[in-house]
């Protein structure tokens, strides 16, 4: 393929494909706990609106299922708000105030597929769903760290001080235990489904380690042990392969073997290894949409760790 447009953004904090991957969000540092969100067509670059808002943490934009809102994680004197934007014009709707959310160490903010107009506030001990369109909170899930299957309907608990389960999220009961809750240490750990919500992949910054644990049963069939430390890993648009990108720069493309799975056993058999060294005959694609998520992600971690190696000494 060739470049279609180029165009520079220094300090970019976020990249994010929204109305059926026909605009890019990117959301830049501009100041110090200030940021600039601005939009773009694809594939063709053209400047649709900008805006200049309040913000500290690395990710604060997402765009509802119904791709009617862009809402982005902003900062009064006293409380945290979600600022609302038209997605089409970018025009300034509202905010939501967050009085009520009991924000212990903000993590992310999503889009939530079981409700087309809800966004998801992903704190450290608990996950709020709160719908956009009528400005109220539909309910707080205690220990949920904000991943859910694509009908809403089940989401993880993955403490950082070790173990993983499957829960519903209507009642916030555990269904299946994927690790027993025995101490690895207190290290970062990152938990969500595969694109066909078929698996489970828990990353654990310690260890250096993807597990991948199969929904049906949940049984682990693979451990799969990382060079470097992972600042983002994502699926493919056929939940078969498994897109990692490191701090160190690296992208690995990793591909889930499953023996009870009959796609996953004919993609595997087309792998280069398995044709006689043909590279050529490799199916797997990498969305764009994937890589943007994934090297944005690295090139933030790396750039935060470089300015806090500067600080140091």
């Amino acid at each position: 393929g060739c470049v279609t447009f180029r165009e520079r953004h220094p300090h970019i904090k976020q990249l994010l494909l929204g109305m059926e991957d026909k605009i890019i969000v990117v959301v830049t540092s501009e100041a110090e706990k200030e940021s600039k969100c601005t939009v773009r067509q694809v594939p063709s670059g053209d400047f649709l609106y900008d805006f200049s808002f309040a913000c500290e943490v690395s990710n604060p934009a997402v765009i509802t299922i119904n791709n009617l809102y862009l809402c982005l994680m902003s900062m009064e004197p006293n409380q945290k708000v979600i600022l609302v934007h038209g997605c089409k014009k970018g025009g300034f709707l509202f905010k939501i105030p967050l009085v009520s959310v009991q924000l212990l160490g903000f993590s992310a903010i999503s889009s939530f597929p079981g409700r087309a107009s809800a966004v998801v506030i992903v704190s450290s001990d608990s996950s709020w769903i709160i719908d956009v369109e009528t400005k109220r909170i539909v309910r707080g899930i205690k220990r949920w760290n904000g991943a859910c299957t694509s009908d809403g309907k089940y989401g993880l608990v993955a403490p950082n001080q070790g173990g993983l389960e499957v829960i519903e999220l209507r009642s916030g009961k555990t269904v299946k235990v994927l690790i027993p809750p025995v101490s690895e240490g207190v290290f970062a750990v990152t938990a969500k489904f595969n694109s066909t919500d078929d698996y489970v992949l828990y990353y654990h910054s310690g260890r250096q380690t993807i597990r991948l644990f199969r929904m049906s049963n949940g049984k682990m069939i693979g451990n799969y042990k990382l060079a470097a430390e992972a600042s983002d890993f994502r699926t493919t648009h056929d939940g078969l392969s498994v897109v990692v990108g490191g701090v160190d720069g690296s992208f690995v493309v990793l591909a889930i073997a499953d023996p009870e799975n009959q796609e996953s056993q004919l993609k595997l058999q087309k792998l280069p290894s398995r044709l006689d060294g043909n590279i050529h005959a490799m199916k797997t694609t990498v969305s764009f949409k994937t890589m943007a998520k994934v090297t944005a992600s690295a090139a933030y971690t790396k750039r935060q760790s470089a300015c806090e190696e500067s600080q140091t000494s």
